[in-house]
């Protein structure tokens, strides 16, 4: 698996370019997949997909980038070491510029999905606050994050399965590129099999990570207050979709 990046005009937005040369723009119009990753696409055409992408979006997201295009010659992003640090330090020497246009939550806008619940209130500034709770699976625990710290406390945070989880993840073509090398996998008492975490909750830090990659499919930079219980890839996409469905809540500012 290979992507490689290339810098776009302005106006571009990102773009994922298929193997087969079609190009898809990183909306939640186009989420046509939340169950294990986002995956973007073509709900009409099942070859024209892409999936894994919320690690790149992410890192695109934290570096302050927001044109460009990915060209990808399979259908899933590569894993690299499961995090989103090797695109965050491969975009450094890029300047992503102040975008001119913004969305500013308004009002409150909900989303759930069975126990997952995301919100987003209006705010000055963009900040996330995740609630990550896999019951007797993993301890409990928070994790808050502002534009200025995100890059900092999340970056390098891996993702993560459980052992139990993998077969059904490979017979649903998703992470076909991970391995111990690149994922963290808990056994059933929740400890990793392949240690040590590089924070002591790492899992939750990667929660985080997600949640910035999947709230950039928005479309601009999102200027309000993110909150999520047991958040996840639907709960996300759906609170984006409530939010861009709802005129009412939100203005696009510039400036």
């Amino acid at each position: 698996m290979t992507a490689t990046v290339f810098a776009a005009p302005d106006n571009t937005g990102i773009r994922f370019e298929t193997h087969t040369g079609k190009h898809i723009l990183a909306s939640w119009k186009n989420v046509v997949d939340t169950r294990l990753c986002t995956v973007l696409g073509d709900r009409e055409d099942r070859s024209c997909r892409i999936s894994t992408v919320e690690h790149i979006l992410a890192a695109f997201s934290m570096c302050n980038i927001h044109n460009a295009i990915v060209s990808v010659d399979s259908g899933e992003l590569p894993i690299l070491d499961g995090s989103a640090l090797n695109f965050c330090r491969d975009f450094i020497s890029v300047k992503g510029n102040e975008p001119v246009t913004r969305i500013k939550v308004k009002r409150p806008v909900v989303a759930t999905f069975g126990s997952s619940t995301a919100c987003l209130l209006p705010s000055d500034a963009f900040s996330v606050a995740v609630d990550v709770d896999f019951g007797e699976l993993l301890p409990r625990r928070s994790v808050h994050v502002d534009k200025d710290t995100c890059k900092q406390e999340i970056e390098s945070a891996r993702t993560f399965t459980f052992k139990s989880c993998i077969e059904s993840m490979r017979q649903n073509g998703i992470a076909l590129g991970g391995s111990l090398d690149n994922a963290i996998v808990f056994d059933h008492l929740g400890k990793p099999i392949n240690p040590p975490l590089r924070f002591p909750d790492e899992w939750a830090r990667h929660k985080t990570l997600d949640c910035i990659g999947d709230l950039s499919l928005a479309g601009a930079p999102i200027e309000g207050r993110f909150i999520s219980y047991k958040p996840g890839h639907t709960s996300n996409f759906s609170l984006v979709k409530a939010l861009m469905e709802s005129p009412s809540k939100y203005d696009f500012i510039t400036g």
